[in-house]
């Protein structure tokens, strides 16, 4: 009999006794009180460790500064404690941005081009679609339009969402506006 044989063997007979779930808070506190007793410090878990930062305040200068960007104060109220204390050491304008790109990704979620995507490129995986006009300057121009390997389109047609195409006549392959 060869070696895998045997250790399959083995691990088939072999009797691994089941620990219920109900009692697998009680087998970590019992860990817990063990490695404390012995002297070592026990790990902490996440629900034993203080707050990061005052989020409330973050939270409370976050909401002043989406009302001066006009941007929706929700997506504020929608961050999570951990994720807000991340943006605790940065600069209102660098908040500023932030609160853009978040209001952004929310947009294209939900299948509208945000506002300042003004700009028609062609993507290889999304075809034609809007994007900042900053971005299509620095992408290579071929026929007419920028082109690149991906926009910030592809996230959400991975996802299965909605992507708008963008309306770039033959001729000229610049953007035609849109109806509403």
């Amino acid at each position: 009999m060869n070696a895998l044989a045997e250790l399959r063997k083995r691990a088939s007979t072999a009797a691994i006794p089941a620990i219920p779930a109900i009692r697998a808070g009680q087998r970590i506190a019992e860990s817990r009180e063990s490695q404390e007793s012995q002297g070592v410090k026990a790990e902490t878990r996440f629900s034993d460790l203080p707050p990061a930062a005052p989020t409330d305040t973050l939270r409370a200068h976050l909401l002043a500064l989406a009302a001066a960007a006009q941007v929706d104060p929700h997506h504020v109220h929608r961050m999570l404690d951990p994720d807000l204390a991340d943006y605790a050491g940065l600069s209102d304008e660098q908040l500023t941005a932030c609160l853009h790109m978040i209001a952004d990704t929310a947009d294209r979620n939900a299948g509208r081009v945000p506002a300042g995507d003004t700009a028609a490129m062609h993507c290889t995986h999304c075809g034609p679609v809007y994007i900042h006009p900053d971005i299509a300057a620095v992408l290579p121009v071929v026929d007419g339009l920028p082109r690149g390997l991906g926009c910030p389109w592809c996230f959400v047609r991975k996802a299965g969402g909605t992507v708008p195409s963008a309306l770039v006549s033959r001729a000229s392959a610049q953007p035609e506006p849109t109806k509403s």
